[in-house]
């Protein structure tokens, strides 16, 4: 059976984060109107992040962060913001029945500009083992999770489908050992992984 992971950005006392300019416009009209793109309409721009006693700081001046272009780039959307060679590596794993979608973002800090990538689901994956998932009252949603070994085992990514609407900008995304393995060769910056539970 396959061994599977959720891929996360590392927690840094202090790093680099993309911010996009919200302005008054909420985060989930926002995320609504990234998922209907192919290429963001807003640049983002790199900030510092800091966190000390337990408060976060935000600011402009980003002197003294170690490395300031990491392939799992924080954000303010709270999601997966990765790299050309994040993305790369994903790519040549999957099995073609993900539904994949890439959105292009331009994210411009220190007199640069680079290219990231938010991943988007264009399908429902079914990988829930339903008997064994926790939900929030009647209306569907999910509290805790519960993957399928036998349904998981068709993607070498997948999301969590915390609702069912489609496409769809994860949350996070989970990957399996041979992603993992090949992340962890190449030496990619701002990442982490925990097991995750499969039944």
């Amino acid at each position: 059976m396959s061994i599977y992971y959720m891929m996360s950005g590392k927690h840094m006392r202090q790093g680099a984060s993309a911010y996009f300019p919200f302005g008054s416009q909420p985060i989930y009209e926002l995320i609504d109107e990234l998922t209907l793109s192919e290429k963001s309409p807003y640049e983002l721009k790199l900030v510092k992040l800091s966190f000390r006693k337990g408060e976060m700081e935000v600011s402009s001046d980003l002197s003294g962060i170690d490395h300031l272009w990491t392939d799992y780039l924080s954000n303010n959307l709270y999601g997966p913001l990765l790299s050309a060679r994040l993305r790369t590596i994903i790519d040549k794993n999957l099995t073609g029945n993900e539904g994949l979608k890439w959105i292009d973002v331009v994210v411009d800090g220190c007199d640069e500009k680079r290219t990231y990538y938010i991943p988007k689901f264009t399908k429902v994956l079914d990988v829930l083992n339903e008997a064994e998932t926790s939900y929030y009252g009647h209306d569907g949603r999910i509290a805790i999770p519960a993957f399928s070994a036998n349904k998981i085992n068709h993607y070498s990514v997948f999301y969590n489908p915390s609702n069912y609407k489609i496409p769809q900008i994860p949350s996070c995304l989970y990957v399996n050992s041979n992603i993992k393995n090949t992340i962890i060769e190449n030496n990619v910056l701002g990442v982490t992984f925990e097991k995750i539970s499969v039944l």
